[in-house]
């Protein structure tokens, strides 16, 4: 009964988080510095996503041949990274906001 399985192969090492990234992700030039350098870097890795995932869509839609894999996963990158986006924002609204009540 049990030789109807497959047997489950060991996952090799990751690779650091750093180098875990979309291939359309853009990257901040070397005189772009600070945290301005990499909010700017971060929204054109945003950009290029639902660039990336709206040329899929859009191929998919017009009847291209296009891996729905592909799509979903594209769909679902664009989506936790406008979701981190988000609560990036909301967590500097606040930050913000707590500064301006501190009393000087």
């Amino acid at each position: 009964m049990n030789a109807a399985f497959l047997p489950v192969q060991p996952v090799g090492a990751l690779p650091p988080a750093a180098e875990i990234r979309p291939d359309s992700a853009a990257t901040a030039p070397a005189d772009q510095a600070g945290f301005a350098g990499q909010l700017t870097s971060a929204l054109d890795g945003l950009s290029a996503m639902e660039r990336t995932n709206d040329e899929l869509a859009g191929a998919m839609s017009t009847g291209q041949e296009v891996d729905p894999q592909e799509l979903m996963l594209s769909a679902a990158r664009f989506q936790l990274a406008v979701e981190t986006a988000t609560a990036l924002r909301s967590a500097v609204v606040d930050a913000v906001q707590e500064v301006t009540r501190l009393q000087l």
